[in-house]
């Protein structure tokens, strides 16, 4: 039988022989949904097995959010702007951007990238905003954090996305 936690689901550590390792890429513990609880779903997330966590930013105010977040639990964020919101970046949007990526808990860039299924942000706006992106990471030397996605059955966003990864000297 396995062992339970305070919650009484068992852990995963008891019900996982392999020992598999549980990282979070993308817990948006930051985001106003989890205003009231965050600490409990951070200690949750711990309690089921996940070893580290990753606090997302997607706009100036979840990227801001997110380095408050992290530096009262210890964990790395990252600063950045979501395709969905890159018609929304200005100079002055971007100028902050690239001040809280200088922070120490600033671990990487974006969240950027190419999203084509929704369209929120024209196509230009996100492909601008990526090379920004891009052109950070570079300077910082931190890593990119990035979303793409095409509408279903196409891949022109990830077709997009590879080539101006390569454009940028990524992979060659």
């Amino acid at each position: 039988m396995a062992a339970r936690s305070g919650s009484g689901r068992p852990r995963l550590a008891e019900l996982n022989p392999y020992h598999l390792r549980l990282v979070d890429s993308h817990a948006h513990l930051q985001s106003r949904a989890f205003r009231d609880d965050a600490d409990d779903v951070l200690a949750a997330a711990y309690e089921a097995g996940v070893e580290r966590l990753l606090i997302p930013g997607y706009d100036l105010p979840s990227s801001r959010a997110g380095l408050e977040f992290v530096r009262r639990h210890g964990l790395g964020t990252t600063a950045g702007v979501h395709p969905h919101e890159a018609a929304a970046v200005d100079d002055d949007v971007w100028a902050q951007i690239v001040e809280l990526a200088a922070e120490r808990e600033v671990v990487g860039i974006g969240e950027t990238g190419l999203d084509y299924d929704r369209g929120y942000s024209p196509r230009e706006d996100q492909l601008a905003n990526l090379r920004r992106h891009l052109a950070l990471a570079y300077e910082t030397k931190k890593p990119l954090t990035l979303h793409c996605r095409s509408k279903p059955g196409e891949r022109d966003a990830q077709d997009d996305l590879i080539g101006e990864l390569r454009e940028a000297g990524v992979g060659s």
